[in-house]
C-alpha cells in the first residue's frame, strides 16, 4: 500500500499532458491506460509495481508542484443534512478559505469541503443541533449527461450491476432502491450515463463506511444514515467524475467514469491473491444434497470421477437437512445424520487425491423478528459463523463456501476486512456475490436474472440492454469493475432460469417468473437457451456446474478455454473498451468482449448463437471476423 502523501499529492500533481502521456507508453504492460483525474492524462496502475508508482508520483511532485488552480475549475459539492426536527438544510454556497478549502454555516451545521486533488473531496461537519441523516455529495438541482433524458441511464452496483433508464425514475426525490454498501452493493457509487457523457458519485474514505448511493431524476448523491448530536463532528470524503466519451468507438462513458474509482480503490487495497488451485479446472460442481431422495453417494462419486478433469472442485450445498427437503441453507452448523459419514469420507477421498471439497456455510443471515441478523462486528455473529466453517473443517472440508456475505451488510466495514486479512475467513473461500473491499472469489450466478420477486422491475434475460428497457440486470457493469477478479457464474440462485435447454422460464410454478413475462420476451427477444452458459463465457468466469452432461454450449466453452489455454494467461475483462461495433446488427445477437492476457496480448470471447456469417467489427484500427461459431476465442 502506498503512503497517503504519495497517493495525495499525486492526483494534485500539474501535468504537463503530452509528456506523461508519451512516458506513459513506455510503460506498457506496467500500467493500464485509461482516464484518471485529468481529463488528458491517461494512464493509471492495474498491474502495478508500488515502488515504481511512488518514484514516478514523487518524480512529478518534484518537477511540477501542486495544482490549486484546478480546484478552482470545478463546482464545490453541496452539503445536505436532515435534522431532528425531520427537515432538510442543504450547504450550496460557501466562503473561500484558499483555493481548496471552502466554509459553510447555517442554523443546524457548520463545515469545511476540502478539494483534494482529481475528483475527490472532502467534508469536514460539525452539528449544531442534532442530525441524523448526511448527504454528502448533495445534488438540489438536476445534472443531465444528455439532451433528452430518454437517451440516460442509471447503473447501480447491486448483484454484478442494475441498469434504469433515468425517464423511469424522473420524479424529484424518488430515489432508487436505497441499499447499502458495503455488501448489499459491490461498490459505494452509482454513474449516470448517456453515449457521450458520464457523471459518477462515489464514496472514497478509508477505512470504508458504511453508505447508501442514491439515484433518480438526474441526481445521484450519498446518504449518511447516522445521528450526529450536537458539537459531534463527522467527516466523509467521495469522488465527483465528470467524464466524455463516444460509446460507438469503444471509449464508453460509464467505464471512464468506474475507471476513476478503480484506480482510487488499487491505491487502498491490492488485487486480491487467490490460491494457485483455484485457476486450476473450469470451475466447481455445485451438489444440491436436499434436492436428492434418497441419498446415493455412489452416484456423486460417479459423478465426480468422470469430470475431475475439467472441475477438480466440488461443493455441497444442504447438507444440514434432510434429503428430499429442497431446502440448501438452512442456519444449522451440524451435518444431517442422513450423510453421515459416507459424505465426510467421500470429500476425504477427494481431498487426499488432490482435489478440493467443501460445503455450505453463512454467517447467521437472520430468519425472523425472533432470530434477527448477528452482524460479523460481534462476538456473537463472529463465533457462530467461525464455529461453522469449524465444523466443515471437521467433517474433511479444504475449501469453504460462504452464503451472502458479498451480497449482505454484516457490520462495520473494517472489522468484516480483518476477518479476512486475519485468516479467519480461510483464503480457500468462496463467497456469494462480490464486495470491492473482500478480498476472495465470488459466486456470481443470480447476475443475469436477477433476484427478488421481480416486483421491483429488475428481471434481467439474455439480450436485454438497458437501452431498450426500462429496467435490467447489467452484470457488464460490475464484472468491468472487477475485471482482474476471480469470479464463477453458472447454474445457482435464479441463473437457472437461462441453463441449458431446457426452457425453465417456461415453468408455471414460480412467481416471478410469470412476474417478469419470461414466456413472451424469450419467444420476442430470444434465444435464451444456454443464455447463463453465453454470459459466464463472455464476462471470463469460471463455471459453476450442476448438469455437465448433454450441454452443447458449456462443451464449446470448456473447448475453446482449453485451446486457448484461457485459465493459465490469466485474461482481464475489458468489455467492449476499444472496440467498434457498430457493423454489428443487433437481430444477429452476436456478443462481443475483449480481455487482456497477463502477457498484454489482446483476446476476444465471441458468441454468435445463430451462426450468422459476413460479420466483422473493429479493434485499433483493424478488421476482425466473427467466426461462423457459436462460441469463439479469437486473438
Amino acid at each position: 500500500m502506498l503512503p497517503q502523501f504519495v497517493v495525495r499529492h499525486c492526483s494534485l500533481v500539474i501535468c504537463h499532458f503530452q509528456e506523461i502521456a508519451d512516458f506513459a507508453k513506455t510503460l506498457e504492460g506496467e500500467f493500464w491506460v485509461y482516464s484518471i483525474p485529468f481529463e488528458k492524462l491517461r494512464f493509471v496502475m492495474r498491474e502495478r509495481s508500488s515502488w515504481l508508482f511512488t518514484v514516478l508520483c514523487l518524480v512529478l511532485i518534484a518537477v511540477f508542484g501542486v495544482d490549486r488552480s484546478n480546484a478552482q475549475s470545478r463546482p464545490v459539492p453541496e452539503v445536505g443534512v436532515v435534522a431532528d426536527d425531520n427537515k432538510s438544510y442543504f450547504a450550496s454556497t460557501y466562503t473561500e478559505v484558499d483555493p481548496l478549502r471552502h466554509s459553510f454555516e447555517n442554523s443546524v451545521m457548520k463545515g469545511m469541503v476540502t478539494f483534494l486533488g482529481g475528483d475527490r473531496w472532502k467534508l469536514d461537519l460539525r452539528a449544531k443541533r442534532p442530525l441524523q441523516r448526511i448527504y454528502f455529495p448533495a445534488q438540489s438541482k438536476r445534472s443531465p449527461v444528455a439532451p433528452r433524458v430518454s437517451d440516460e441511464i442509471f447503473y447501480y452496483p447491486r448483484v454484478l450491476g442494475l441498469a434504469e433508464k433515468a425517464s423511469a425514475r424522473d420524479k424529484d426525490w424518488d430515489w432508487g432502491l436505497k441499499l447499502i454498501y458495503p455488501g448489499q452493493l459491490f461498490a459505494p457509487l452509482v454513474v449516470l450515463a448517456s453515449s457521450s457523457e458520464a457523471r459518477m458519485v462515489a464514496a472514497t474514505n478509508w477505512p470504508p463506511k458504511k453508505v447508501k448511493p442514491l439515484y433518480g431524476a438526474e441526481r445521484l448523491t450519498l446518504l449518511y444514515e447516522e445521528d450526529v448530536p450536537v458539537n459531534a463532528s463527522v467527516s466523509y470524503e467521495a469522488m465527483v467524475v465528470d467524464v466524455k466519451g463516444n460509446s460507438a468507438s469503444g471509449d464508453v462513458p460509464w467505464q471512464l467514469a468506474l475507471d476513476r474509482y478503480r484506480a482510487w480503490l488499487d491505491s487502498h487495497m491490492p488485487v486480491p491473491n487467490y490460491p494457485d488451485w483455484m485457476w486450476e479446472g473450469q470451475g466447481f460442481l455445485d451438489i444440491f444434497l436436499a434436492l436428492q431422495s434418497p441419498f446415493d453417494i455412489r452416484s456423486i462419486r460417479s459423478l465426480y470421477q468422470n469430470y475431475k478433469h475439467l472441475y477438480p472442485w466440488v461443493l455441497f450445498w444442504g447438507q444440514m437437512t434432510a434429503p428430499g427437503s429442497k431446502i440448501c441453507c438452512a442456519l444449522n452448523e451440524e451435518m444431517h445424520p442422513d450423510y453421515l459419514p459416507a459424505l465426510p469420507d467421500f470429500v476425504r477421498e477427494v481431498v487426499a487425491g488432490g482435489g478440493h471439497a467443501g460445503y455450505y456455510s453463512a454467517p447467521y443471515y437472520g430468519t425472523d423478528s425472533g432470530h434477527p441478523r448477528r452482524n460479523l462486528e460481534t462476538h456473537e455473529g463472529s463465533d457462530w459463523f467461525l464455529t461453522w466453517i469449524g465444523k466443515n473443517k471437521s467433517y474433511g472440508a479444504n475449501s469453504y463456501y460462504i452464503d451472502t456475505l458479498g451480497w449482505s451488510y454484516y457490520g462495520e466495514p473494517a472489522k468484516v476486512m480483518n476477518l479476512f486479512a486475519s485468516g479467519l475467513i480461510p483464503k480457500d473461500s468462496l463467497i456469494e456475490g462480490v464486495t470491492d473491499i473482500y478480498p476472495a472469489a465470488s459466486l456470481v450466478a443470480g447476475s443475469l436474472a436477477g433476484s427478488g420477486d421481480g416486483r421491483d422491475g429488475f428481471c434481467g434475460a439474455p439480450y436485454k440492454t438497458p437501452e431498450t428497457f426500462d429496467r435490467t440486470t447489467f452484470p457488464r457493469f460490475g464484472r468491468y469493475l472487477f475485471g482482474d477478479r476471480l469470479f464463477y457464474g453458472g447454474i445457482a440462485n435464479q441463473d437457472s432460469t437461462f441453463w441449458g435447454n431446457v426452457r425453465y422460464w417456461k415453468r408455471k410454478d414460480s412467481k416471478r417468473l410469470q412476474v417478469c413475462g419470461y414466456v413472451s420476451y424469450c419467444e420476442d427477444n430470444g434465444p435464451c437457451e444456454y443464455g447463463t452458459e453465453r454470459l459466464a463465457f463472455l464476462l471470463g468466469e469460471k463455471l459453476d456446474v450442476r448438469t455437465p452432461k448433454d450441454n452443447e454450449i458449456l462443451d464449446a466453452i470448456i473447448q475453446e478455454r482449453i485451446r486457448a489455454n484461457w485459465w493459465a494467461r490469466r485474461p482481464v475483462y475489458l468489455d467492449t473498451k476499444g472496440l467498434e461495433l457498430t457493423s454489428i446488427p443487433r437481430d444477429s445477437k452476436v456478443e462481443i468482449t475483449r480481455f487482456r492476457a497477463k502477457d498484454g496480448s489482446t483476446l476476444f470471447a465471441i458468441s454468435n448463437p445463430k451462426l450468422v456469417a459476413g460479420l466483422s467489427f473493429r479493434f485499433k484500427g483493424t478488421s476482425i471476423a466473427v467466426p461462423v461459431k457459436k462460441i469463439a476465442i479469437v486473438e
